[in-house]
């Protein structure tokens, strides 16, 4: 079994400097550091993190909860959190809860065992109050998801803004009945909400109950509403969507139905799924990795006791607008 000693002699430092390296303590640069793992992983050299968690408080893990690394917009700010974490010295570990509150718990039990030092949360299935809770135990930041109203520091976008932006645009081509399909729920659908009725209103238009519809939560979903409004005796003439997977399911369904040519559609997100459409999908596109990046980075500040400046960090976004949008 290799030894400290053994990754020393290989990385060709001292077994000092290794030991800094595994408990995160400075100076240590980020070449030797790479030395130093590399020869760990090529002896098979597994540090005791626990015990030395013990004497230092500290493991330098970090538990990221999420509801599914499939999900694009998951995927993309969690390989921000990934990144950041290592290049501040932290590994990271997904704990996935498919949106089970069952699962959640166990992963805060976990945080509990203090193997981890604090924990980013891209989803809470919980109550708030929960969640304040845990905060005042551990180090907590909210990434993507979020709960409004917390003393909990938060990294996401502005999804607010971004949605009343991608209405105004919409309502700037000429379109007076703009639908809003989304997931339903608080968090950032209760915000896309808000920015939609208040571009509604800025523009003049009354908003119409039955235009804003919720339960949008998978492709099958989006296609069943996108039906019914389509259907309704006022039709949308466009339809800005919860996230890029819906947008691409209503597009579809309009297609089928011959009118993809009179109604205009815009996802959320950004993802790559829009360039593969027919036509390709307009999209507000997120800093979903930016938001993981920072996500990590308030965390990281928080467990080695750093003051935040900020403890709210909202990010922009950007309209693209390709064919499935038009003028009225």
């Amino acid at each position: 079994m290799a030894t400290i000693k053994d990754v020393a002699q290989l990385a060709g430092v001292s077994t000092a400097t290794v030991s800094r390296v595994f408990s995160g303590k400075p100076p240590v640069s980020q070449e030797t550091q790479a030395k130093v793992r590399q020869a760990a992983r090529k002896l098979g050299y597994e540090p005791n993190l626990l015990g030395s968690a013990l004497r230092m408080a500290r493991t330098h893990k970090l538990l990221a909860v999420a509801p599914s690394l499939e999900d694009p917009f998951c995927e993309r700010a969690a390989q921000g959190i990934q990144w950041k974490a290592a290049s501040l010295g932290y590994d990271v570990l997904f704990g996935i809860t498919h949106h089970s509150p069952a699962l959640e718990q166990k992963c805060i039990d976990q945080l509990r065992s203090r193997l981890w030092d604090g924990a980013v949360f891209l989803s809470f299935e919980g109550e708030p109050s929960s969640l304040v809770r845990l905060a005042r135990e551990f180090p907590v930041v909210q990434c993507l998801t979020y709960l409004e109203g917390l003393d909990i520091p938060v990294a996401a976008p502005d999804y607010a803004l971004a949605a009343a932006h991608a209405v105004e645009t919409l309502c700037g081509l000429g379109h007076r009945r703009v639908a809003l399909l989304s997931e339903g729920g608080p968090g950032p659908e209760a915000l896309k909400r808000h920015g939609y009725r208040q571009a509604l209103e800025q523009a003049g238009i009354l908003p119409d109950p039955a235009l804003s519809v919720e339960g949008a939560v998978d492709y099958d979903s989006a296609r069943r509403i996108t039906r019914e409004l389509l259907h309704l005796s006022f039709p949308p003439t466009a339809i800005l969507c919860g996230s890029d997977v819906t947008a691409l399911a209503a597009l579809e369904q309009a297609r089928e139905m011959g009118l993809a040519a009179d109604v205009s559609i815009c996802g959320f997100g950004g993802t790559e799924l829009c360039l593969h459409s027919d036509p390709p999908l307009s999209t507000v596109s997120l800093p979903l990795e930016r938001a993981g990046q920072i996500a990590a980075e308030l965390l990281c500040r928080r467990i080695e006791g750093g003051l935040l400046k900020r403890r709210q960090v909202l990010l922009g976004h950007e309209l693209i607008l390709r064919d499935s949008v038009h003028k009225k």
